[in-house]
Formats: structure tokens, C-alpha cells, sequence
């Protein structure tokens, strides 16, 4: 990314950098390269917040893990 941005004229220091608490995963999604990664975190935060807006683990007794081996199992590695 750093290259395409410096190849089309953007000053990569000027760029905001700070995510915070957001994870950030290299990924090459023409290739398929940590598609599956960053999904899988949007998966598990999508994950906590309907467990801390619903208590979704309470409710239905799926847990973190069984949620996104559910999710992800129906993906290729």
C-alpha cells in the first residue's frame, strides 16, 4: 500500500496512522492473502457487541469460539 500510495502521489507521512484499539492485518485481497484474518476479526467483534447489546452468549449458550468456528467453517483457510 505504502508503494501504490507513493506511485500515485500521496504523502504517506500525512497519513493518519493511530487506529487506536482497531487491529490492522496486511492483506491482499486480489490474492485472497489475510482476506480470511481480517474477516475472521470482524466476525469476532461483530461477535462481542451483539454479546454486550443482547448478552448473546446468555441467551442462546454459543460462545465466542463456537460462534466463529460456525461462521468460519464454511470458509477455506
Amino acid at each position: 500500500m505504502e508503494a501504490n500510495l507513493k506511485a500515485n502521489g500521496v504523502d504517506l507521512a500525512a497519513m493518519p496512522t493511530a487506529w487506536g484499539d482497531i487491529p490492522t492485518f496486511p492483506a491482499v485481497a486480489s490474492t485472497g492473502s489475510g482476506v480470511l484474518e481480517t474477516f475472521r476479526e470482524l466476525v469476532r467483534r461483530t461477535y462481542h457487541a451483539l454479546d454486550q447489546k443482547h448478552q448473546f452468549e446468555a441467551k442462546f449458550l454459543v460462545s465466542e469460539d463456537d460462534f466463529l468456528k460456525g461462521v468460519l467453517q464454511h470458509f477455506r483457510s
